[in-house]
């Protein structure tokens, strides 16, 4: 074992997919025996929960209602948090909103919104109202991690 992190506990977002950097991180830290927690957009974080045995919520992080509630459901699980990653995030490949892939000239106003609200606003309300468990960690980290190379689950 690389590290023994047993003793810690850890959130992780974009942990859905099966070959992304979010699940690649849960398994990372559950190997070095931390305690995972992990969330997703799409019933995809059901199967990815099976692989690890650990506890999952499934939200749209982009909804204040629906952070809080993954908050208060790792709360109740660890009680603290020592390791907050926010991966959830990426261009959309769907057009569902707008384009937002591509040039400026081709991107929408409501692409663009669409991809402010799933990269920057998801992550500052989940680090936002993770603090008070980060807080009774010893040493919290918040690990940022972007990526534009995947897909976006409806």
């Amino acid at each position: 074992m690389v590290f023994n992190l047993s003793h810690k506990t850890a959130l992780i977002t974009g942990a859905g997919s099966g070959t992304g950097i979010g699940f690649a991180s849960a398994k990372f830290l559950s190997a070095m025996g931390a305690k995972v927690f992990i969330t997703g957009k799409s019933d995809r974080i059901i199967d990815r929960a099976k692989e690890l045995n650990c506890p999952y919520f499934i939200a749209d992080l982009t909804v204040e209602a629906e952070v809080l509630k993954l908050i208060e459901l790792v709360d109740k699980e660890f009680g603290q948090l020592d390791v907050l990653i926010n991966n959830a995030g990426m261009t959309s490949v769907i057009d569902k909103v707008g384009i937002e892939s591509g040039s400026i000239e081709n991107t929408t106003h409501a692409g663009f919104i669409a991809a402010i609200e799933r990269n920057l606003v998801s992550a500052f309300l989940v680090t936002k109202e993770s603090l008070y468990l980060l807080k009774k960690s010893k040493s919290p980290r918040v690990i940022m991690i972007t990526s534009i190379t995947g897909p976006v689950w409806p």
